[in-house]
């Protein structure tokens, strides 16, 4: 089977910002834009100080969430851990994870997720 390559920029800006109140059962506001090509979802999100993203289970893809600026902490199958800019937290498929903003100022991230993990 050959390899299909799409070259194709994302340009976020261009893109209209919609607000989540209690993502995916989570507390506080969370900005986000995004695309979906039927496989994967690539988005550009804002979670502000105090609000979170509900514990969820990925289970039929993976996803990958790299923090711009600001921090989020994640608990993954029970751990805690801190992200801070300039790192990634991978959440593989089969496993549950949330998150929360903690800290003083926004967090910036860009999640990706995939099912071809």
């Amino acid at each position: 089977m050959p390899y299909v390559y799409i070259n194709m920029i994302i340009d976020f800006s261009s893109m209209e910002e919609t607000h989540v109140e209690g993502f995916k059962g989570g507390e506080g506001l969370m900005h986000s834009r995004g695309m979906y090509d039927g496989h994967n979802r690539m988005m550009l999100n804002r979670l502000e100080p105090g609000a979170t993203g509900g514990y969820h289970e990925h289970t039929g893809n993976c996803e990958m969430i790299y923090v711009l600026s600001g921090t989020l902490d994640f608990v993954q199958d029970g751990s805690l851990e801190r992200c801070s800019a300039g790192s990634l937290h991978y959440c593989p498929k089969g496993h549950a994870h949330g998150f929360a903003n903690n800290g003083a100022e926004e967090a910036l991230f860009l999640a990706i997720v995939s099912e071809q993990c």
